[in-house]
């Protein structure tokens, strides 16, 4: 079985320390000050696995003051888990009976549909409802007070779109509106990906058959309401780490492959998994999550799966798939060359439309990225006339950075 993080130069004890609790539950806690105590719990709560370090953490011998203040931190996080939960259940259940009332069929994604033992954070609730009901779900939550909030919080709208969902179809997936009330954000996905604009990937068969979810939908009696099978649960799971949760998006986050491996525990079909893998034109994506399941988690992913995968995918895939793992560095930060070169060239790998490989050719997204970002990287308010000038300043921060990986790989 492939260590984990293999094209990492090495990986930190914190970060060690993370995946083998993550792993087993329980780790044995190097010796006296080779932990930096502030780094690692940093870096399980922004991984959103901290319930599982601070538990793993509990059950080993500590230093007096670190089991102190590990204790105070997992008080502290069970206590906010549990308060958000709480908000986020009674939202769902009153969204259950005024939906159904309705007559709008959704799908509950993620969240409580993947807490299997209770411990899994989230922040919003996720449903997916069919794109046709979408005007009439935002204007019966609208009338119940809800706010809608999608154009204050996604980027990628444009102020020409702002207020105009029909036309943000083209391209959006998801619409957001906040309960003000409970402070619970709920996200409407018409489907589970964005067509463009967000992404230099071609997704169409995948997103064409959106249908096939609700086709295949089971009850869930405690939740009382519709949720996927085991088997689509685990497909887009590994769809969203790979895509969503991808190092090269900088918003990895590790609690998406301890998804993947409670699935697995729990046990799928294969065979339909595989199925539903060439349905959706999706293989360049799984073999990335479950290769990078085995390396983080050592996730028990069959070898004649992975060989089935491997020998779905093409020349070009097989590269894309390549340059995506070695994107990966450590749990916070990506290989700034990888990474840039797996953005640049998933249009040609992955991609089809001939706009974005004209942009990618030009070097577009790494030498003009969006305003918006260019203003979260400098500390600039995104109207701010001061943001142009970073586009000036920006190779060098880049070329900056990568000297500092570089001698601190050295």
């Amino acid at each position: 079985m492939p260590a984990p993080c293999l094209y990492l130069a090495g990986v930190s004890t914190e970060d060690e320390l993370i995946l083998q609790l993550c792993r087993t539950g329980n780790a044995d806690v190097p010796e006296a000050g080779s932990v930096d105590w502030d780094a690692l719990i940093e870096t399980a709560l922004q991984q959103r696995v901290a319930p599982i370090v601070f538990a793993g953490l509990g059950a080993s011998v500590l230093e007096d003051d670190v089991a102190e203040r590990v204790q105070g931190e997992e008080r502290t996080e069970f206590l906010a888990t549990a308060l958000r939960k709480g908000a986020i259940r009674a939202c769902l259940a009153e969204l259950c009976e005024r939906l159904h009332g309705a007559g709008i069929d959704f799908i509950l994604l993620k969240g409580f549909t993947l807490d299997f033992d209770g411990r899994r954070p989230f922040q919003d609730l996720d449903l997916l409802i069919r794109e046709r009901d979408l005007a009439r779900t935002m204007a019966l939550l609208a009338g119940d007070g809800y706010r809608e909030v999608g154009d204050q919080l996604n980027r990628h709208v444009r102020e020409s779109e702002k207020g105009n969902y029909p036309r943000q179809l083209a391209w959006n997936n998801q619409f957001l509106l906040r309960d003000e009330e409970r402070g619970v954000l709920v996200e409407l996905h018409t489907n589970l990906f964005e067509r463009r604009r967000v992404h230099y990937l071609d997704l169409d068969q995948l997103l064409a058959r959106v249908d096939v979810l609700f086709e295949a939908r089971v009850h869930d009696e405690e939740l009382r309401c519709d949720t996927l099978p085991a088997e689509l649960q685990l497909v887009t799971t590994a769809l969203y780490a790979s895509i969503k949760r991808s190092p090269t998006t900088g918003h990895f986050r590790l609690r998406a492959y301890v998804d993947i491996e409670r699935l697995i525990e729990r046990g799928v079909r294969w065979d339909l998994v595989l199925e539903h893998t060439r349905a959706f034109g999706v293989a360049p994506h799984l073999s990335y999550a479950f290769e990078m399941a085995r390396r983080l988690l050592k996730t028990s992913v069959p070898s004649d799966v992975l060989r089935t995968l491997d020998g779905e995918l093409g020349a070009r895939e097989r590269i894309a798939v390549r340059w995506h793992l070695r994107s990966f560095c450590s749990l916070r930060e990506s290989s700034l060359i990888w990474s840039k070169l797996y953005l640049l060239a998933t249009p040609f790998l992955l991609g089809s439309r001939w706009s974005d490989r004209l942009r990618c050719t030009l070097l577009l997204p790494v030498l003009f990225p969006p305003r918006w970002k260019m203003a979260a990287h400098y500390g600039l308010a995104e109207k701010s006339p001061m943001v142009y000038l970073t586009y000036l300043v920006n190779p060098f921060r880049q070329a900056a950075l990568a000297v500092v990986r570089l001698r601190a790989r050295g």
